[in-house]
């Protein structure tokens, strides 16, 4: 702001300098006399100012009561507390020609307003050194502002703009203006503001960004999130964030926020988000024995695949007609007995059913089965449990691996066979859910072998028996998790004692009074003139030329008989060191025209020696 009126000032005074130079130039060609140019303006005090406008035909006077007519133009400059008179044209009365050092004075009648009521004062300080007419008590060096006063009557008001940031002062800086810049006087009309308070930079600041798009990958949707700015870590940490709407992220992409939108600057203060996780197509699980339990095929075991016997092992035909289904886990045997669907007779405590392995699709002696009878009621199994006193070992599948995978958005598993030859059609394989991304038991998988290849064994075809996956729900490439501790280096939130105008006060001031104000008369001095104008001297020059020649002319006409004609008798006439020589034939001459010099006549003129030879 203050540049523009600086410049402003400039521009009009010089529009105003080319004018007068333009007419002085005129002037100067003309045959006019009394050519003036160069002079000062006296218009006291400064503060008071006149309307800007062009003023023809106006009269002025001097101390000695010389008068004429003026023409001048008028623009002024609160700012810089300026009047500019330029002077166009001063024309003299006749008899009342002016010399140098006239004071030609114009009464203060002549122009048309003077201060207004309401006026705008600016003062911008963008460097150390303060504007004209501002002190501050202190910090006068690192504080920065643009001020706009008003002058209002008989109060101020006052606005710190936003072209400059306001900064560099302390709780209780007094910045004050002088009545003298403000149309009054100094002291008198003096204004004073007060900084009451002033910004201090928070420990942390939260950027909130909703539906942003990164410049890098407008076509991956947006993010919501909340950013924090650390000011002494001077770090970034992602505080909140919804990735809901993205979509078709890898993992290590890096969504970049432009600096300048959390407190610093372009690049140099980004802050780097990079993904660590996003949903997959299909994410696929890899499982082998140390993580897969596996289980034998279910096998109903009743008199005809089993043996009783009693405690003593001596063999008991009178027990029949019973029951029971043995599986596996890892290798231990489980029982499963229901005695509400048990028809058994003929049973006594600690009676003992033999298994032989090859039932339980495993090896004779080495996968054998006891189970022992533990309460009876009326001959009629109760409860059975696996023979305490032996080790019993069902048959395993070792050195196996699948791959489970699971699909987005979608709750069935697939599942791939990888390797191992173990296995036996039926055999039942767990997996608990969360080793397939979801939880224990509501996610667990459980699947049989359906089918082998034949020769190798190895597993052809699958079914799966029971699981329900827990799939990632939403976009393909989804952001699913980024890197807590967010990248890139934050700026610092200086303390440099920031303020606005809220954080202000009017301490005092009181305005001039307009209708005090005296309008003063405007004084001209004339410090230099020109005499003649250029085509009158040309004039002069070409006139006394003809005079010249005229006299010229007239040598060459006598009324006697002789005549000296300087232009054909140079050879008659010679003279050394101003000693005019006259030959003895010329004879001596004593009458001459009015415009003729005879040579006695020349000769008494012109104070020369002669002799006659």
């Amino acid at each position: 702001m203050d540049a523009f009126y600086k410049n402003w000032v400039i521009y009009v005074d010089a529009q105003l300098k080319v004018k007068n130079t333009e007419l002085k130039i005129n002037d100067i060609n003309s045959t006019n006399t009394n050519i003036w140019y160069d002079n000062q303006v006296e218009y006291q005090p400064n503060n008071i100012n006149v309307k800007s406008e062009t003023l023809k035909n106006i009269d002025y006077t001097t101390v000695i009561g010389k008068t004429g007519k003026i023409d001048f133009k008028t623009f002024n400059s609160v700012q810089h507390k300026t009047t500019n008179i330029s002077v166009v044209d001063i024309t003299p009365d006749s008899g009342n020609d002016l010399v140098i050092g006239d004071v030609l004075t114009i009464d203060k009648s002549k122009f048309k307003s003077v201060i207004s009521e309401k006026f705008e004062y600016y003062f911008v300080k963008t460097t150390t050194k303060s504007p004209a007419g501002v002190t501050l008590n202190n910090n006068t060096n690192e504080s920065r502002f643009s001020l706009k006063v008003v002058r209002d009557g008989g109060s101020y008001s006052h606005e710190f703009l936003n072209d400059v940031e306001s900064k560099g002062v302390a709780v209780g800086t007094q910045i004050t203006i002088k009545g003298s810049v403000l149309g009054g006087t100094d002291v008198t009309n003096d204004l004073v503001i007060e900084i009451d308070s002033i910004y201090v930079p928070p420990a942390t600041e939260t950027y909130t960004f909703v539906n942003y798009i990164d410049v890098n990958h407008t076509d991956n949707g947006t993010v919501d999130i909340e950013i924090e700015r650390d000011n002494s870590a001077l770090d970034y940490t992602e505080k909140s964030s919804d990735f809901s709407k993205t979509k078709n992220y890898s993992v290590g992409e890096i969504i970049t926020i432009d600096g300048n939108r959390v407190g610093g600057d372009s690049k140099t203060n980004d802050v780097l988000i990079q993904v660590t996780d996003v949903i997959f197509a299909e994410t696929r699980y890899p499982v082998d024995d140390s993580n897969i339990t596996h289980s034998i095929k279910q096998v109903t075991i009743n008199e005809d695949n089993s043996s009783v016997t009693d405690s003593s092992g001596t063999s008991k035909a009178t027990a029949k007609d019973y029951q029971f289904t043995v599986f596996s886990e890892g290798g231990t045997y489980k029982l499963s007995f229901d005695n509400t669907e048990d028809g058994s007779t003929g049973f006594d405590v600690g009676d003992l059913i033999k298994i032989e392995g090859n039932v339980l699709s495993g090896e004779d002696v080495t996968n054998d089965l006891v189970v022992e009878v533990l309460t009876v009621v009326n001959g009629k199994i109760d409860s059975i449990d696996v023979e305490a006193s032996g080790i019993y070992n069902a048959r395993t599948a070792s050195a196996f691996k699948f791959e489970v995978i699971v699909k987005a958005n979608d709750t069935n598993y697939d599942i791939k066979y990888i390797l191992g030859n173990d296995f036996r059609v039926g055999d039942v394989l767990q997996i608990s859910g969360n080793e397939l991304g979801g939880s224990v038991i509501t996610n667990d998988l459980q699947f049989e072998i359906t089918e082998l290849v034949r020769d190798t064994n190895e597993v052809q075809s699958m079914n799966i028996i029971s699981g329900t996956a827990l799939p990632d729900t939403g976009n393909i490439g989804e952001i699913k998790s980024v890197y807590s501790n967010v990248g890139g280096v934050a700026k610092k939130d200086p303390d440099d004692g920031r303020f606005q105008s809220v954080d202000t006060t009017l301490k005092s001031g009181t305005p001039i009074d307009i209708a005090t104000v005296i309008l003063p008369d405007l004084k001209i001095t004339l410090n230099k003139v020109e005499a003649k104008g250029i085509a009158r001297i040309e004039q002069e020059i070409l006139d006394k030329y003809v005079d010249i020649k005229n006299a010229k002319n007239a040598l060459n006409s006598v009324k006697t008989l002789y005549h000296l004609d300087l232009d054909t008798m140079p050879d008659k006439i010679k003279c050394f060191n101003c000693s005019l020589v006259l030959y003895d034939e010329i004879p001596e001459y004593s009458q001459a025209s009015k415009d003729a010099i005879s040579g006695n006549t020349y000769s008494r003129i012109n104070g020369c020696q002669f002799k006659r030879i």
